[in-house]
């Protein structure tokens, strides 16, 4: 199951009014909510829900599938900063 804002995310790139300066701070959101994610994956959400191990590897996997979206999409000197920005994923 794709979380909510993984797929509020993946609405914006596909909005044609969405500007490559918008493409350029997603990476920064994604990754730092993935990052939060795995960090506190033991600890109980709002609704007392504990995330699995298959759970964060999905999320994960949407996370830089929606990455490489935005990536395709955005031209000119956003994809340089897109692209510094996407590899801090890869940490």
């Amino acid at each position: 199951m794709v979380p909510r804002w993984l797929e509020v995310i993946e609405s914006q790139i596909n909005d044609d009014n969405t500007t490559n300066e918008d493409l350029v701070d997603l990476p920064m959101y994604i990754c730092g909510t993935v990052r939060a994610l795995y960090q506190h994956r033991n600890k109980p959400g709002v609704a007392g829900h504990t995330l699995t191990e298959a759970e964060l590897l999905e999320i994960d996997k949407e996370a830089r599938r929606i990455l490489i979206l935005a990536n395709k999409k955005v031209h000119g000197d956003a994809r340089r900063k897109l692209s510094s920005r996407k590899k801090l994923l890869e940490d």
